[in-house]
């Protein structure tokens, strides 16, 4: 959003619920590319078999990359501005013959802020998949279209211009969120609020709401955000040397894992549309959970929504047009697990009625399996009578039983 007014004078500092939407996008993306060879790892793992390990931590330039130790299980990484691919030897190829086989890690691109803001068209699919394959193949592995690539996360970001996140009042998120989570906790710098996080990191989804003027200074890269703000005229009364604005800027972030979270149409890359991202924010903003106005009614679910989180609302849904979207739904498998533990235990059971129906008919050994389900069918209540009734009880715990109307 581009401020109006004169540009030799920068509005005040908005408080309260005057607040307005500065830039709402994708911070950042985390891809898994099921790729199954070790060639990519070791050609990089080459270019630096003479590098001392201390150097790495630090990151050891090469060609146009940096290279640096790993991180998440992967042995190596790979720099070019903030996209990076973690590499690792442990691949499908490498582990075919032992107990892992089919369990490779492939590799996990990473995209941040500055190279989503310069080569990401999200609303034209084709073009956003197009530029994520050619920092594939930069990074070394040709053909990247041919493989499953995985949305293993996606941060959505909402920067909202004139909110304080030292003006919060912590006890109204944490009695005042109705949501899917209810791990709610806050960081503070100085005596001042200067966050909130509700879920867990590794959730399904994480959101956060902060001081992204305070993360700036922390990130150095305030220059960055003024010119994604579209800040330029405003950048001659910014101290930009010394991380300083005199504007309140919040950040409400929500982190979300398509494929662990089963979203429908939205696991893999070849999945992606902008409709898709949209039913996604939709998600998050309605479903997940939102901040209510506490009220003294014992059903949480109608609590009113919260100023707050209707500002929040009607700023992304304004950016992103989501009134017209549909909320993004998630396949849960209800039909319960044959576990190995569950036929261990069967294995057991079955084979001690074997033993205990075969003493029980004079043999010097089991009974067959055969003469054992005989045998209980001609003691206990029909086997298929009883089989039918415990299907029809877990048909319905399933969640696939018949429908009433």
């Amino acid at each position: 959003m581009e401020n109006e007014g004169n540009a030799d004078n920068p509005r005040s500092v908005i408080r309260g619920l005057n607040i307005e939407p500065l830039r709402l996008g994708i911070d950042s993306l985390y891809l898994l590319i099921e790729y199954p060879d070790i060639d990519v790892y070791r050609r990089w793992k080459a270019a630096i078999a003479h590098v001392p390990k201390k150097r790495l931590y630090r990151g050891h330039p090469h060609e146009d990359f940096v290279i640096k130790n790993g991180m998440l299980g992967y042995g190596l990484s790979m720099w070019e501005g903030d996209a990076r691919i973690l590499l690792t030897d442990q691949v499908d190829e490498t582990l075919r013959s032992t107990k892992r086989a089919g369990e490779g890690m492939g590799a996990l691109l990473q995209l941040g802020p500055k190279w989503l803001t310069q080569y990401a068209d999200i609303d034209c699919p084709d073009d956003f998949r197009e530029a994520i394959y050619i920092q594939f193949r930069r990074f070394g592995i040709e053909d990247p279209e041919e493989y499953p690539i995985r949305i293993n996360r996606i941060d959505i970001a909402l920067d909202i211009f004139g909110l304080a996140t030292s003006e919060l009042d912590f006890s109204e998120w944490k009695n005042g969120w109705v949501g899917r989570s209810g791990a709610i906790s806050s960081w503070a710098e100085d005596g001042n609020l200067t966050g909130i996080k509700i879920g867990s990191p590794k959730g399904s989804v994480y959101f956060k709401l902060y001081d992204k003027v305070l993360q700036s200074k922390s990130d150095s890269d305030l220059g960055f955000w003024i010119t994604a703000w579209n800040w330029i005229e405003f950048a001659s009364k910014i101290d930009i040397e010394n991380a300083c604005i005199p504007f309140e800027i919040a950040r409400a972030e929500w982190s979300i894992r398509p494929y662990n979270a089963k979203f429908e149409n939205f696991k893999y890359l070849e999945d992606y549309t902008f409709e898709g991202l949209q039913e996604i924010a939709n998600y998050v903003l309605k479903k997940w959970g939102r901040l209510c106005t506490i009220s003294g009614n014992t059903n949480r679910a109608q609590w009113h929504t919260h100023p707050l989180w209707q500002k929040i609302q009607e700023f992304m849904q304004e950016s992103w047009h989501l009134a017209t979207a549909d909320i993004a739904t998630r396949q849960y498998n209800l039909t319960p697990d044959i576990s190995p533990k569950f036929k261990s235990s069967f294995r057991g059971s079955l084979a001690s009625l074997r033993a205990r129906v075969g003493l029980h008919l004079g043999y010097d050994h089991p009974a067959s399996t055969e003469e054992t389900l005989e045998y209980i069918h001609k003691q206990t209540k029909d086997a298929d009578t009883l089989a039918q009734e415990k299907f029809e009880i877990i048909l319905r715990l399933s969640g696939r039983g018949k429908k009433a109307g």
